[in-house]
């Protein structure tokens, strides 16, 4: 009895570490210009990070 909970159990950690490895390797389906609102500046693959810069609401009232 114990054996088999033991098999479940490594069997379901296996499942939790692959299921999060495939949604980390997804691509996104979605451009960039749909999730980020501003302008974006530079993307710096290397680190995985979007520099994006925003335009206050106060430039907004100027235009």
């Amino acid at each position: 009895m114990k054996r088999n909970a033991l098999v479940i159990l490594c069997l379901a950690i296996l499942f939790i570490l692959t299921a999060s490895l495939a949604f980390s390797q997804q691509e996104w389906e979605y451009p960039l210009e749909d999730w980020v609102f501003g302008d974006i500046s530079a993307v710096d693959l290397e680190n995985n990070r979007i520099v994006v810069s925003y335009i206050s609401s106060d430039d907004q009232k100027k235009e």
